[in-house]
């Protein structure tokens, strides 16, 4: 999840006044939410920087605090639509029960395919390791139709 974080940053370098990066996890530039000194355009008070495995933002001209995710909500929304839609198909697995996904009605092979994850993989071997390691414990058919679906994206 970081590592999605950390690409929308560095996409921010041409929609924000004075980007740079610091370091490998400290970014900053001019706020956009208080405006950041109009009078002297080459300040740059805003950062944002790694905490445990989240990028938090602070700035020192308003006070403005808060998670990265929490920021493109407010400033950039487009980005934040690409954080949201990740961060739920990275948490999907394990806010249902798998059986009942693969059987609902409408479930094609392409949403399946997003859902568990198949594209990542590049042989069955890793894939099953996978399956077990998150403990995704599906009934043998449920199991085959997904180990059926990462055959055909091979092929």
């Amino acid at each position: 999840m970081i590592n999605k974080q950390i690409e929308l940053v560095c996409e921010l370098v041409n929609r924000v006044r004075n980007y740079t990066r610091k370091t490998q996890y400290l970014w900053n530039w001019s706020c956009d939410v208080c405006g950041d000194s109009k009078s002297k355009q080459h300040r740059a008070r805003f950062y944002v920087n790694k905490r445990d495995n989240n990028l938090m933002c602070f700035c020192h001209n308003c006070g403005y605090a808060g998670t990265f995710t929490m920021y493109t909500r407010l400033k950039h929304p487009d980005l934040y639509k690409r954080i949201s839609q990740n961060n739920f198909l990275n948490t999907v697995v394990d806010m249902f029960d798998y059986n009942t996904i693969i059987n609902r009605k409408g479930m094609t092979e392409d949403i399946l395919a997003e859902i568990f994850f198949i594209k990542k993989f590049k042989n069955e071997e890793q894939y099953r390791t996978f399956l077990s390691r998150k403990n995704i414990l599906l009934e043998e058919k449920n199991l085959e139709r997904l180990i059926s679906i990462f055959k055909k994206r091979l092929s």
